[in-house]
C-alpha cells in the first residue's frame, strides 16, 4: 500500500482551474483535490486546494515541483476541508 500525503496549494484563480484539469486527468483512485468556491457575487483575491495524494502517483510528482505546495500532516487538512462551505472537489 502506498502512503498517502496532504499539501495545500497556494494560488490564483486562473492557476487553480489549470490544476484542477490536470488533477482530473492524472488522478489516482484515493486521491482528492478540494478548493473553497467563492459565493456568488464576492471576490477573492488569492485561492488554495487542498490535496490528498499518493505518494509516488503522477500527481505528487506534478505538485511536489510547485513552490507554492506546502505538505501538512492529515489532521490540518482534515481541520482546514470541513471548515469549508462550498468547495470545488475532484
Amino acid at each position: 500500500m502506498q502512503s498517502v500525503k496532504y499539501a495545500r496549494v497556494q494560488t490564483n484563480r486562473s492557476t487553480l482551474k489549470k490544476y484542477i484539469e490536470v488533477f482530473k486527468r492524472l488522478k489516482d483512485p484515493d486521491e482528492e483535490l478540494v478548493a473553497p468556491r467563492p459565493l456568488p457575487g464576492t471576490m477573492q483575491m488569492s485561492y488554495f486546494a487542498l490535496l490528498r495524494l499518493k505518494s509516488g502517483s503522477e500527481n505528487c510528482k506534478f505538485f511536489e515541483q510547485s513552490e507554492k505546495c506546502a505538505f501538512i500532516k492529515k489532521p490540518e487538512y482534515e481541520r482546514l476541508k470541513n471548515g469549508l462551505t462550498y468547495t470545488w472537489t475532484v
